[in-house]
Formats: structure tokens, C-alpha cells, sequence
């Protein structure tokens, strides 16, 4: 093979794992975490926590929900969409993206399921 074929295949090769890469990121499930374990090294990481709900504040644009569990508390927002329901001290699968507002860590939630 000549130089122009072997550079050729590589930018191909390269095109196509950056594709399945992100194809596979976008799919992927994020992984069931501790509230203890969120850290700074999570931010703008998809993450999801099972914890109970320990406040409600609803504003006009979103909800405000503090979460607990065995192992602390966090903070998630989720916008308003549609009308939720929320039960205190029900417990609730929180999926979303670890955010950092002024000093704090807290979940922008994309789903939250009991």
C-alpha cells in the first residue's frame, strides 16, 4: 500500500470509532450512585440516585426538590413540562445531570420515577 491509502484508511478508521464512541455514550444507562458519592468529578455527568423526597417548593418555572438517603441530602431541580405530583418521604429514582449552583452540587433532573 502507498502513503496516500494508508493515511486514507486511517482517517476512515478514526471517522468511525469517534462515531460508535459517541453513539454508545449516548445510549448508555448512567450508573445508580449514593448521594455521598456525587462529587465534583460528576459535573455535567448523567448520573441517578434511589433516594426519598424530603421538600417540595414549586416556582413558576420549575420544581425544587430536596432529596435524602442513607448517606446525605441533594438538591434537584426539574422543569416544568407538565403538572407533577410529588409525595414527601416516597422514595423516587432521580435521573439527571450533576450541576454545581453557586457553591452547591445538585441534580437538574431529566426523569424522576417512584
Amino acid at each position: 500500500m502507498n502513503e496516500k491509502t494508508l493515511k486514507d484508511l486511517a482517517l476512515i478508521s478514526s471517522i468511525i470509532g469517534i462515531f460508535l464512541l459517541s453513539t454508545i455514550n449516548y445510549y448508555q444507562e448512567p450508573s445508580l450512585v449514593n448521594i455521598s458519592q456525587i462529587n465534583s468529578s460528576l459535573i455535567n455527568k448523567e448520573v441517578e440516585i434511589s433516594a426519598n423526597l424530603y421538600s417540595i417548593k414549586e416556582t413558576p418555572g420549575l420544581y425544587l426538590l430536596t432529596f435524602h438517603d442513607n448517606n446525605g441530602s441533594i438538591s434537584a431541580i426539574i422543569y416544568k413540562e407538565e403538572n407533577l405530583t410529588f409525595q414527601k418521604n416516597t422514595t423516587y429514582l432521580v435521573k439527571g445531570k450533576v450541576i454545581r449552583y453557586k457553591s452547591y452540587l445538585e441534580i437538574q433532573a431529566s426523569s424522576i420515577k417512584k
